[in-house]
């Protein structure tokens, strides 16, 4: 087996040795121009999805048509974990996108909204802590080795987005992290 350079460079590999479900069983990878990305409902578990066939994706633009590799975190490499965790990771040697599905919330007051919200970033944080001391366990470095870190929350076309409170959550994590949030459902990678 083949072990892509963007899972080759971050040691991946060795610092997710002895979990349950070998890391490469939870890698995808695509060289297509747009990568689409969907939380299957059933199965739980982020997937590559060929052509666009749904709203409720993650969209990776493509144009050099590198290697992506998609790593399914939540319920295929993690499961349970305490305050739950990112769905994915959508990556290449240059970029790292943390993605949390939060599709199936609904919104239905600003209470709500903000709950999924701070849900999806408490998920994120759980994620890059986790990722950062693995990784630098295994004697790399995530900041070091890519470009640029990005987490996305991904929500339903339908679901009434408070962009004041986004920009507040977005500035933040900024402070915090010291990298990007993203509320959109897109990320170009070149």
């Amino acid at each position: 087996m083949i072990i892509p350079e963007a899972v080759r460079q971050l040691h991946l590999c060795v610092a997710f040795k002895g979990y349950a479900v070998p890391l490469m069983d939870c890698i995808s990878k695509s060289n297509e121009a747009i990568v689409y990305v969907r939380d299957n409902n059933l199965t739980r578990v982020s997937e590559l999805v060929v052509g666009l066939c749904e709203e409720d994706v993650f969209i990776g633009e493509n144009s050099r048509q590198t290697e992506i590799c998609l790593l399914s975190i939540d319920h295929k490499l993690i499961n349970n974990f305490p305050g739950g965790i990112a769905d994915c990771a959508l990556f290449n040697t240059d970029i790292f996108c943390l993605v949390e599905f939060k599709t199936n919330a609904i919104g239905r007051s600003l209470k709500s909204v903000e709950e999924t919200y701070e849900t999806a970033i408490s998920q994120l944080e759980n994620t890059l802590m986790l990722l950062v001391d693995k990784i630098k366990e295994a004697h790399s470095d995530l900041f070091r080795i890519v470009n640029d870190v990005v987490c996305h929350i991904v929500v339903a076309p339908k679901f009434p987005r408070n962009l004041a409170m986004e920009q507040n959550y977005m500035t933040a994590f900024a402070m915090k992290w010291k990298i990007e949030l993203s509320f959109e459902n897109n990320h170009l990678f070149s």
